[in-house]
């Protein structure tokens, strides 16, 4: 396999834990909005996964990782509150991050 085959299994495997880890993180933070871990969690993963789609110039993934990662920053800083029209959009670009 060649070395650029390999560094895009790599993100692939990755991406598809991120995306596993989003879900269950979601699901925990919809159960409990106060759950600073959840959150904090979910600002790393998707920090993490927007720079590493940067890197691999999967743009549309780094676009939305980037949404994602700028809606947290805000829900941590406590400028956005969670409700259940934010949860349905935040699993909405979940599932599209999953495509």
């Amino acid at each position: 396999m060649a070395k650029e085959e390999e560094i895009k299994a790599l993100f692939l495997a990755e991406a598809i834990d991120h995306y596993e880890q989003l879900n269950k993180l979601f699901t925990q933070l919809e159960k409990n909005h106060n759950d600073t871990s959840a959150i904090k969690a979910i600002f790393r993963i998707t920090h993490t996964l927007k720079g590493n789609a940067m890197g691999m110039g999967f743009e549309a993934i780094a676009e939305l990782g980037h949404v994602m990662e700028d809606i947290f920053s805000e829900v941590k800083d406590g400028n956005i509150s969670l409700d259940d029209e934010l949860f349905n959009s935040l699993f909405k670009a979940n599932d599209k991050l999953g495509e």
